[in-house]
């Protein structure tokens, strides 16, 4: 407890020389202070041991998250995924238990299995938290295809109110929906982000979504909308205004955009092409 670790394992091993002792609780102890000093291999050797000796019931459930743990921080990643699936087999209803199992998924690529698991657990009523939701919808997000489920999960943890309806939550809805080709949700979910966000990062995105779905009065409107409130790279919201002047007939407009887009770095090659296209 005074972290005196060197003169606390000379202690222990001294008493175990000694008494010969077969405590599984003294090799419990033993591998707790070689956890905390960061010695994993030293705390696996001596939480195995007291999990040999522990004949008269299921080992302490600490020293098999510690074990598990040290697996994990020393690289032996397989033998830590079998123990945690052996706890959360033990203890289906344990929610920690479940979430260590989850993370241990995602850490080593099993991230459909990972998905499946807390998917499960949403379904069960297990899924309380915020951090809860956002661990499932950005595993989906990171796995192919699994768009349109990332949007089901945060539409739901929106609807039970255990996310927050902010910027942040109703952009990543807005993401989820349209690549999984829903884009007048997308629209909507943008619409409602949009006026929460700090900046226009949010507003310009709905931009050039109604830009392609040539909505161009309203695409004009968010772009506006996004240089009002600030952009790291203006350029893209003149770019827009000036396409939905153009494609609204009002070419002088137009000219007016391109040429302000064109005073941005990242817009300018593409600015001058399209205004001395337009100018011809």
């Amino acid at each position: 407890q005074e972290g005196k670790i060197p003169e606390a394992v000379a202690m222990i091993d001294r008493m175990i020389a000694e008494t010969k002792s077969k405590d599984p609780d003294v090799y419990g102890l033993k591998g707790g202070i070689h956890y905390n000093a960061g010695q994993y291999d030293q705390a696996i050797e001596a939480i195995k041991r007291a999990i040999e000796l522990k004949t008269d019931g299921a080992p302490e459930s600490n020293w098999l998250q510690m074990l598990m743990a040290a697996y994990n921080e020393t690289g032996r990643d397989a033998e830590a995924v079998a123990l945690a699936e052996q706890l959360q087999k033990q203890s289906p209803d344990d929610k920690r238990t479940l979430l260590n199992l989850a993370s241990l998924y995602a850490q080593t690529d099993m991230t459909d299995k990972a998905a499946a698991l807390l998917d499960d657990a949403r379904r069960r009523g297990m899924l309380t938290e915020q951090k809860d939701y956002e661990i499932l919808y950005a595993i989906y997000l990171n796995m192919d295809g699994k768009e349109a489920e990332a949007a089901k999960v945060i539409q739901e943890g929106l609807d039970k109110g255990i996310l927050k309806a902010d910027a942040k939550t109703y952009t990543f809805l807005a993401q989820s929906l349209y690549f999984s080709d829903q884009v007048d949700a997308a629209i909507a979910a943008y619409q409602k982000a949009a006026p929460l966000a700090s900046d226009g990062e949010t507003s310009l995105a709905l931009s050039q979504i109604l830009t392609n779905e040539d909505r161009n009065q309203e695409a004009k409107a968010a772009a506006q909308q996004a240089l009002s409130k600030g952009l790291k790279k203006p350029g893209e919201a003149w770019m827009v205004i000036a396409r939905s002047e153009y494609y609204m007939d009002n070419f002088e407009a137009a000219k007016v955009a391109y040429r302000e887009a064109a005073k941005d770095p990242a817009t300018r090659d593409q600015a001058q092409k399209a205004l001395a296209q337009i100018s011809r």
